[in-house]
C-alpha cells in the first residue's frame, strides 16, 4: 500500500450536517481509511444527535448557529483538540474553509511546521447579503481573506477548473489544482424510483425534482415559479422538494399563494442512506443555485440516469455539458427558460432517454476510488512543495461541452 499518512482535517461542517462539503470530506475520510491511513477531522459540534460521538478521530468544537445558514461558528477551545494536534505527529493538513475552523488548521499548521493543502469549494462572496454590513465592504473583505488564506498554503485545490480560473483572478498565486469530490456511485447507478414514487402517489407523474439544503443561496424558489408555468400546461407534473432548512417556509407559503400546493410535495430531510432512492425517481433535477463549485446532487442525479437543468454558474459550468448530460440555462432569464426546457423533456421521450444514458456516463469521472487517487496525488506533490521541491503542474482542463456551453451564454459564468 506504501506510507501511511496521518492526515488532519479541518473543516466548518461535516456529518451529521447534510451538505456537499459534509459528503465530500467524508466520503475522502472513509475510502482514506478503507486504504489504511490515518485521518482526523475537526470540526464544528453539532446540535444533532452525533453519530461519531464515540469515534477517537473526529474533534468537535463547542459552536453556535450563525445567521440562517445550516452551519455552525465554532470555538477554539476544546481540550480534546489541543491534545490531539499536540500528541499526534501529522504528515499533512488539509482545510476546507478559510474562516473559523480552517484558520486554526492553518494556523497549526505554519506553528508546526506540517504540509498544509487548503480546499476552496464555494465563492464566498456570494455569502456577503447574509452579513448584516454593507454587502460591497463584506464581499471586498471576503476576497482578500480568500487571497490572503490561499496564499499561505503550500497548495490550493477546488472542485472545478471554474473556481481555480477565479482564485487566479483574486490574485491567488499558490499552485492550484482540480480536486473532483469523489461519490460512491454503484447505489446510484442500480437505484430505482418506484419505492419514493409509491410513497408519495406518484406513480403516473412526470417527475421534477430538487434535492438539497433549502436556504436563500440556493434560490429554490425559482424551481417553484418554473414548476408553477410547467404546471399551467401539463396536468401531468409534480415537483418533489426534497431537503430542509431556514427557506422552507418561505417556499411553503409561496406554493400556497400560486395556488400550487397540491402539485408541490415537501419530504423534508431523509436518511443519506434514501437519497439515491429519490435521484432515481425524478425524470429531471432542477437547480437555480449560483454559490455551488462542485454541487455532489448534479453527480448523483447523473449517476441515477437523471439529467439536470441548471443555472449557469461555476460549479454546474464544470459539471454540465449543454444538451448532453442536461441543459444550462440563463440566471437572469432562469425561470422561464427552465420551463421551457422541462416542457420539451415532458413532450420527448427520446431526449429524456439520450440525456439520462449519456447523463450516467459522465458521472464515471467523479467515482470515489477516481477521485481519491487524485487526494493521494495532491498529499503527495504538498510535502513535496512543503520540502522547497519544484513541481510542474498542468493546466485546469474543461469537460467535454463546456466550452460550448460558454460560448453560448457569454458573460453569465
Amino acid at each position: 500500500m506504501g506510507e501511511t499518512l496521518r492526515v488532519a482535517v479541518f473543516t466548518n461542517t461535516y456529518v451529521p450536517d447534510v451538505n456537499g462539503v459534509a459528503n465530500a470530506v467524508d466520503t475522502f475520510r472513509r475510502e482514506l481509511m478503507r486504504r489504511g491511513h490515518i485521518v482526523y477531522v475537526f470540526s464544528p459540534a453539532t446540535r444533532k444527535q452525533d453519530p461519531l460521538a464515540d469515534d477517537p478521530h473526529v474533534i468537535r468544537f463547542p459552536s453556535l448557529r450563525i445567521f440562517d445558514l445550516d452551519y455552525h461558528a465554532a470555538f477554539p477551545i476544546s481540550r480534546q483538540a489541543r491534545r490531539t494536534m499536540r500528541d499526534v505527529k501529522f504528515d499533512i493538513v488539509h482545510t476546507h474553509h478559510p474562516i473559523w475552523v480552517g484558520v486554526w488548521g492553518a494556523s497549526y499548521a505554519r506553528r508546526r511546521n506540517i504540509p498544509l493543502v487548503t480546499t476552496i469549494h464555494t465563492h464566498y462572496e456570494l455569502f456577503a447579503r447574509f452579513v448584516p454590513l454593507p454587502e460591497a465592504w463584506v464581499r471586498r473583505y471576503l476576497r482578500r481573506s480568500v487571497r490572503r488564506y490561499c496564499n499561505a498554503c503550500h497548495l490550493v485545490t477546488t472542485p472545478g477548473a471554474s473556481t481555480a480560473r477565479h482564485l487566479r483572478r483574486l490574485g491567488v498565486q499558490r499552485p492550484t489544482m482540480v480536486l473532483p469530490n469523489g461519490l460512491p456511485l454503484a447505489r446510484f447507478e442500480q437505484a430505482t424510483g418506484e419505492e419514493v414514487r409509491a410513497r408519495y402517489g406518484l406513480m403516473d407523474k412526470f417527475l421534477m425534482g430538487y434535492l438539497g439544503r433549502l436556504s436563500p443561496e440556493k434560490q429554490v424558489h425559482v424551481v417553484v415559479q418554473a414548476a408553477a408555468r410547467v404546471f399551467a400546461q401539463r396536468p401531468e407534473a409534480h415537483l418533489l422538494i426534497v431537503g430542509d432548512g431556514p427557506a422552507r417556509g418561505e417556499l411553503e407559503v409561496m406554493a400556497r399563494d400560486l395556488g400550487i400546493q397540491q402539485r408541490v410535495t415537501f419530504a423534508g430531510s431523509i436518511a443519506h442512506s434514501e437519497v439515491h432512492k429519490f435521484h432515481a425517481a425524478f425524470d429531471v433535477l432542477l437547480s437555480a443555485s449560483r454559490g455551488d463549485t462542485m454541487p455532489l446532487a448534479y453527480i448523483e442525479t447523473m449517476a441515477a440516469g437523471t439529467p439536470v437543468i441548471a443555472t449557469v454558474g461555476f460549479g454546474a459550468i464544470d459539471m454540465i455539458a449543454d444538451g448532453v448530460n442536461g441543459f444550462l440555462i440563463s440566471r437572469i432569464h432562469a425561470v422561464e427558460q427552465m420551463t421551457d426546457l422541462v416542457l420539451k423533456l415532458i413532450s420527448d421521450a427520446r431526449l429524456r432517454e439520450t440525456l439520462s444514458r449519456q447523463a450516467q456516463e459522465y458521472s464515471k469521472r467523479w467515482r470515489v476510488d477516481v477521485a481519491t487517487d487524485r487526494l493521494l496525488e495532491v498529499y503527495d506533490i504538498t510535502r513535496r512543495l512543503a520540502r522547497g521541491e519544484q513541481v510542474e503542474l498542468e493546466a485546469p482542463a474543461e469537460w467535454p461541452g463546456v466550452a460550448r456551453a460558454r460560448a453560448k451564454r457569454t458573460g453569465e459564468s
